[in-house]
C-alpha cells in the first residue's frame, strides 16, 4: 500500500461536517488536521491539559460556541449541527479565512516567539 500525502489526507478529511471530538481524551494533531480541512470541531473542555487542547485552538479562532462543558451540552450541541440550527457552512467558510489569519498555523510566528522565548 502507498503511504498518502498530507493533501491527500486533508482532502478525505473535508468530507465531515463536524469533527466529534472525544473526551476525556481529546484531539491534538487531529483537531489541527480537521480544522485546516476546514471542517468545525465539538470538543468539551475540562480541567486537565489533555481536555483543553481542540477548545485552545478554538478559542483562538473565536468560534469558542463549539466548546462547551458537561455532556448535556455536547449532545445538544452535536444535535444543533446536525439539525441544521448552527449553520456549519458559514462555520467552514469563516475557517477557510481564519486558520491562515491565525497565530495556530503560522509556523513563522511561533518559531520566532519560541527562539525568544528560549533566550531569555
Amino acid at each position: 500500500s502507498r503511504k498518502d500525502t498530507v493533501a491527500e489526507h486533508i482532502s478525505r478529511l473535508r468530507c465531515a461536517d463536524l469533527m466529534l471530538d472525544s473526551f476525556p481524551f481529546g484531539g491534538h494533531t487531529s483537531a489541527s488536521d480537521f480544522l485546516i480541512a476546514q471542517v468545525p470541531i465539538l470538543t468539551q473542555t475540562g480541567k486537565s491539559f489533555h481536555t483543553r487542547i481542540a477548545g485552545d485552538m478554538l478559542n483562538t479562532l473565536e468560534l469558542n460556541e463549539f466548546i462547551v462543558n458537561t455532556n448535556e451540552q455536547y449532545e445538544q450541541k452535536a444535535i444543533s449541527c446536525y439539525e441544521g440550527t448552527v449553520n456549519v457552512q458559514e462555520v467552514r467558510s469563516y475557517l477557510k479565512k481564519a486558520i491562515y489569519e491565525s497565530s495556530i498555523f503560522n509556523t513563522k510566528e511561533y518559531s520566532i516567539s519560541l527562539a525568544e522565548l528560549l533566550l531569555q
